[in-house]
């Protein structure tokens, strides 16, 4: 059996994070040696500025995280902590910590907004941040399938029991059934404000529907749509629309995964049809490379063959010229061997320069 880590975070802002917390207070003892590490890390990272929408956590603070797992080298299940805001370096979490696996938390943007009412960050932004964690939690989410559990809060406090067997599965721990977490109901002018809000933002209200969609089906009444006993129709109805909302789910992540191969088959294809132009290319410059080396032996032995001529028409000229000067001739005679002189070296020149060439 192996290691591995579990981090809890959610969607910006909401009321998730007591949910998460009464449903990790029932987890096995010993699991929770990581919290302690975690909460200090991202509170230093919270003081760098790194923990916030549209930040980047550096490769020194994800660094820092390798000590936490010093702590969990034995094998089986630790929780790394809980925080909202490690939504921002969900990514980097992952890269630092191969083994990480993520329980995420999902809270509606009106929700979200009304949640915050009153508080010294405006609901504009507040918007803005649930939109952009919400975004990293789903692709998230979609990319890493085997890693991700992703929860939706208004559910999972409907069915505390659905929730914990579904988590206890997921996780390979046993986990106790939450008590009830009593979440104070929204103002309704807050209420008003946040869905007046939400809906001038469209993305915002998609990502909803994306994520509510993504979520695990969780419920004691699945067992209605196999027409068990005592299940009513109410029950197998609502049962059949968390199944159809997983299906229209799978098939948007089916959509992401079709898209993703039809990439890399592009790419595939883009890159042998390089390789080939560049076979071609490489067996046109061998078939020029012998080509040149051919006519540079040509021209080696032609070069070769003037050498041998010019020595033998300077060895020629010479003796000529220690023949006339030496020999007692008439003086036609000597005109003559001088012609003869004047041939050879005109040879002589004419052999050169064929060599120059």
């Amino acid at each position: 059996m192996t290691s591995t880590i579990l981090f809890t975070l959610g969607t910006p802002h909401g009321t998730w994070p007591a949910l998460a917390e009464a449903l990790l207070h029932g987890a096995p003892a010993g699991t929770h040696l990581l919290q302690p590490a975690f909460k200090a890390w991202v509170d230093e990272a919270v003081g760098d500025g790194a923990l916030a929408a549209e930040s980047v956590v550096s490769t020194t603070q994800l660094a820092r995280l390798t000590a936490m797992t010093a702590t969990a080298k034995t094998a089986g299940v630790h929780w790394g902590g809980l925080d909202a805001r490690a939504v921002w370096a969900l990514a980097g979490l992952q890269r630092q910590l191969p083994q990480a696996r993520f329980l995420m938390f999902f809270d509606d943007p009106v929700t979200a907004v009304a949640s915050s009412a009153g508080s010294q960050v405006g609901l504009d932004e507040v918007l803005r941040d649930w939109r952009l964690g919400a975004q990293r939690l789903l692709r998230h989410a979609q990319g890493h399938l085997d890693r991700c559990l992703l929860i939706d809060a208004a559910e999972a406090r409907r069915h505390p029991k659905a929730l914990a067997a579904q988590v206890s599965a997921w996780a390979g721990v046993e986990l106790r059934v939450p008590t009830a977490v009593a979440v104070a109901p929204a103002d309704p002018l807050c209420q008003l404000i946040a869905q007046a809000v939400v809906a001038g933002d469209g993305t915002a209200r998609a990502l909803s529907q994306e994520l509510h969609a993504s979520c695990a089906v969780l419920g004691e009444d699945d067992a209605a749509v196999a027409g068990l006993p005592g299940a009513d129709a109410a029950a197998a109805a609502q049962a059949l629309q968390r199944l159809q909302r997983r299906l229209v789910a799978l098939e948007g992540q089916a959509g992401v995964l079709v898209t993703e191969r039809d990439r890399l088959k592009d790419e595939l294809q883009g890159a042998s049809q390089e390789l080939a132009s560049t076979r071609s290319e490489s067996e046109l410059l061998i078939t020029q490379l012998q080509r040149t080396q051919q006519e540079l032996e040509a021209l080696d032995r032609k070069s070769k063959g003037l050498q041998a001529q010019i020595a033998q028409a300077t060895a020629a000229a010479a003796q000529a010229t220690k023949t006339a000067a030496a020999a007692p001739v008439k003086e036609q005679r000597g005109e003559t061997r001088h012609a003869d002189v004047d041939v050879l070296r005109a040879d002589l020149a004419k052999a050169r320069q064929e060599a120059d060439f």
